[in-house]
């Protein structure tokens, strides 16, 4: 696969990612999907479990890696917004390459916060950029 060998493994696994991420489309907050900004606060409630991911080319039979990482995905929580894109509820990201094969995996982290949010069905706790009404 040309982009590993020239990139390195991050550089491969932004690109699956990004072609991935390119067909299940983008939803942007306030209905201002034509600043590129707002891509940022996109809400991606849904969680994958082990999901294919096509590639273009072979990988290597002995090749054999996973690339977790954590970031924002939930930005909204019934009527209420975050305001800072550090307030973003979690959710960890999992790419794995195993037999020539690449999946994808996501779930949200349980926080305190997060179970709160999904049982009132708003965001019931001040975070980094958010001014909450007492």
């Amino acid at each position: 696969m040309q982009v590993l060998r020239s990139y390195g493994l991050f550089a491969a696994f932004a690109y699956i990612a990004a072609r991935s991420y390119h067909s299940w489309g983008v939803c942007a907050l306030y209905n201002r999907s034509s600043y590129w900004w707002t891509l940022g606060f996109s809400s991606r409630p849904e969680e994958r479990g082990d999901t294919p991911l096509s590639i273009e080319g072979q990988l290597p039979d002995w090749l054999e890696v996973d690339l977790v990482r954590n970031g924002p995905a939930l930005f909204t929580v019934g009527e209420d917004c975050v305001n800072h894109w550090f307030d973003g509820l979690a959710k960890l990201h999992k790419l794995a390459i195993t037999g020539g094969a690449v999946f994808y995996r996501s779930r949200f982290i349980e926080s305190r916060a997060y179970k709160n949010a999904m049982q009132s069905r708003r965001l019931a706790s001040q975070e980094f950029g958010m001014l909450m009404a007492i």
